[in-house]
């Protein structure tokens, strides 16, 4: 009889330790699915709602994962290819992970810019496509396309700068003189733009942005 009992206790044992282990697993879900939020993140981001988008989804990770586990033993990051149910789950998990990580990547470049100086203003500058040398140095687009001959401001100053840093030297000293005006027009000549000497959109678009 106890010989019986050692039998049935060593067969039946195993079932019981498996199931346990699975009610446990069940109400505690790995510690793996909780995103680890980034505290470099710039909080003060230009885009406060981008801001709230980033720890929304960064906590529903973790909510939408413990969750299908809990109720539906789903782990979304090893899914059963052969579910549907569980591919879908696994699918909105990784939508969910990537969209964290495309606005954490975004909310830390902007934490990079502002530890250099940069504004939110300057920010959404650079994030629109103007160069950070030209953000930092000021360089106004709206000023810079209306300069002419006979203007001297710092604006010209950048232009002269940048005619030379192109190949087209003449003396730097702020003056939009005739001597900055050849400069210009060889440039323009070069690009095939019409040569007429002064700044316009086009000008600025190939000197400043190309």
């Amino acid at each position: 009889m106890k010989k019986i009992l050692f039998i049935v206790l060593i067969i039946t044992l195993p079932t019981i330790t498996y199931f346990q282990y699975k009610k446990y697993s069940r109400f505690s879900p790995s510690s793996s699915y909780e995103y680890m939020i980034n505290d470099r993140v710039d909080s003060n981001y230009h885009d406060s709602q981008l801001v709230t988008e980033y720890f929304a989804k960064a906590i529903e990770i973790g909510s939408f994962a413990r969750t299908k586990w809990r109720s539906e033993l789903i782990d979304v990051r090893f899914p059963d290819q052969n579910s549907a149910n569980e591919m879908n789950a696994a699918r909105y998990y990784n939508q969910l992970l990537a969209r964290t990580k495309e606005l954490e990547a975004r909310l830390l470049v902007s934490r990079d810019l502002k530890d250099n100086g940069f504004s939110n203003d300057e920010i959404q500058l650079i994030e629109s496509g103007v160069p950070q040398e030209l953000v930092k140095a000021k360089i106004d687009r709206g000023s810079m396309v209306t300069l002419s001959i006979g203007d001297n401001s710092r604006f010209v100053w950048k232009l002269q700068e940048r005619l030379i840093s192109k190949g087209y030297p003449h003396q730097l000293d702020g003056l939009f003189g005739t001597a900055t005006q050849s400069a210009l027009i060889n440039y323009q000549t070069d690009q095939n733009i019409f040569p007429s000497g002064a700044m316009n959109e086009e000008v600025f678009d190939r000197l400043f942005l190309q």
